[in-house]
């Protein structure tokens, strides 16, 4: 145990020493993802499909912050949509707007992921959003989680869809869409596991008990993949059984490997303290965190001894 928790201080000290860098490259890494998955899921001809430009923008994106990113992918998914149906486009734009209304509105903090959502759903792990911001965010950000989703099964369902929007007006793509996304069963299973992966996390990891953290990942991720497989057994989607448990245990592999580097808290060693003062008594739980003590390094000083005979 010592020997992890030594391993993961110093890839703490490594991250802070250079976080600057490491946040860029990370930036990068999301932009050319989520660049990628747009081109191969709206595919279309000319210069915006070009590999060149996607490179350009990841460039651009590592230098900047996830708002700046976010706005990026929104924008260049929307001239894709516009290529293939103004009217999805139009829909996208709308729908863009009143998701990311809603978050500035139950202020949720964490905004982008609105954007990231989508991207993890294009690679098949989009629970990962959830959990990710259920241990790192605040309650809020349940708003965002739910507006990322949604668009998520948008694109989605868009995806699906794109033979018959390409030659439909503004009006029949968006009522197609809205159709066929509001009728399709799995949309439903799809939201209440995305918001109930969140909900269980977030109320447990916040709870005083031992390995908090982990038992979250555990009970979360079995709750997402409950709710998913009663959906793919009622709509008889029998087939993706398989997919969904490989991408559960990726979604609970990146919770845990997070706990790992966030969760540093000794609850052997838990203490509750109570104090007074004119108006109230005060009942407080501490938690320490674990801290290793550092090997002190001995310096051993060789000096010449002899000296010149005269």
């Amino acid at each position: 145990m010592t020997t992890f928790m030594v391993i993961r201080d110093r890839i703490r000290e490594f991250v802070s020493k250079h976080e600057i860098v490491i946040r860029r490259i990370w930036h990068g890494i999301i932009m050319i993802t989520a660049l990628a998955c747009l081109m191969r899921d709206f595919p279309i001809d000319g210069p915006l499909q070009s590999p060149v430009l996607a490179a350009v923008l990841s460039l651009l994106g590592a230098f900047l912050p996830m708002s700046g990113c976010s706005l990026i992918l929104i924008i260049f998914c929307l001239l894709h949509l516009i290529v293939i149906s103004p009217g999805a486009a139009l829909t996208a734009a709308g729908l863009f707007l009143i998701t990311y209304l809603i978050s500035v509105y139950y202020q949720s903090k964490e905004r982008y992921y609105l954007v990231v959502l989508p991207v993890l759903d294009s690679i098949r792990i989009p629970y990962a959003g959830a959990v990710v911001a259920a241990l790192t965010g605040s309650v809020n950000d349940v708003a965002s989680v739910i507006s990322g989703g949604f668009m998520a099964y948008f694109l989605h369902t868009l995806h699906s869809n794109l033979a018959l929007i390409e030659d439909g007006n503004s009006m029949t793509s968006f009522n197609l869409l809205m159709s066929s996304m509001f009728q399709n069963q799995m949309f439903y299973f799809y939201m209440i596991a995305l918001v109930s992966t969140f909900l269980l996390i977030y109320a447990i990891r916040i709870q005083n008990i031992r390995f908090s953290w982990v038992l979250a990942n555990v009970v979360g991720i079995a709750a997402c993949f409950s709710i998913m497989l009663a959906g793919l057994l009622f709509t008889g989607s029998t087939s993706s059984i398989g997919a969904l448990l490989i991408s559960c245990l990726i979604v609970l592999a990146i919770g845990i490997i997070l706990t790992y580097f966030i969760m540093d808290l000794d609850y052997s060693q838990v203490q509750n303290v109570q104090f007074e003062d004119d108006d109230y008594y005060y009942y407080v739980t501490a938690v320490p965190k674990i801290r290793l003590a550092r090997e002190e390094k001995k310096v051993k000083k060789i000096t010449g001894s002899n000296k010149r005979r005269e």
